[in-house]
């Protein structure tokens, strides 16, 4: 989670508004891309850029179609549980 954004990881995961749905590019493994856009930049050099300072996986959202992008980390992704999730709500 990183502000009003969280991300999940899974296979079964329902549908809801506002939600972006994310996939590999095998292009750029080490990001998840939204699975209804494409980039302008190709991606494995987006990749190349943005993992010069984390580790994947990174998820790549779009602020506005206007343009611009948020990047966030995955790679300290822990299971989801209820008490998280309220914990994340409340702040």
């Amino acid at each position: 989670a990183a502000g009003c954004w969280i991300g999940l990881i899974g296979a079964d995961l329902p549908y809801g508004e506002g939600v972006i749905w994310l996939g590999r590019d095998p292009e750029a493994p080490g990001l998840l891309l939204p699975t209804l856009l494409r980039p302008e930049t190709h991606p494995a050099l987006i990749e190349g850029r943005l993992l010069q300072g984390a580790p994947a996986p990174l998820i790549v959202v779009p602020l506005s179609a206007a343009g611009g992008a948020r990047a966030l980390g995955m790679a300290a992704a822990r299971p989801l549980s209820r008490e998280r999730l309220a914990a994340w709500r409340g702040r």
